[in-house]
């Protein structure tokens, strides 16, 4: 789940669909990864060949990276399915928390 490629899924997808750029730049995903340019690329290329990123070589030897359709369907879901795991945990650990409660209680 946190993951160097997750965690790339999520960056770009943060800054084209949520902050709207059109693509996002080498050096936005290499400060906020943390991350070498090795990696990234390999990162990129992972992503790339599955078709879900295209990614735009620059002048000067930068990139930048765009989500592909097939990206976007693939981070959303993947993020649902996330979040319908993890609220059925805080339901299922809140129905125990009431239950072991309530057992003190009588």
């Amino acid at each position: 789940m946190f993951s160097n490629q997750n965690k790339f899924m999520d960056r770009v997808y943060n800054y084209q669909i949520v902050r709207n750029q059109t693509v996002v730049k080498e050096s936005q995903l290499l400060s906020v990864l943390s991350i070498n340019y090795k990696e990234l690329h390999e990162i990129a290329d992972f992503w790339r060949k599955k078709g879900y990123v295209q990614v735009f070589m620059q002048r000067g030897g930068t990139s930048e990276v765009m989500l592909t359709e097939a990206g976007i369907v693939y981070y959303e879901t993947k993020i649902r399915k996330q979040h319908r795991v993890f609220f059925y945990c805080l339901g299922l650990l809140l129905l125990v928390g009431i239950v072991w409660w309530l057992g003190f209680r009588a």
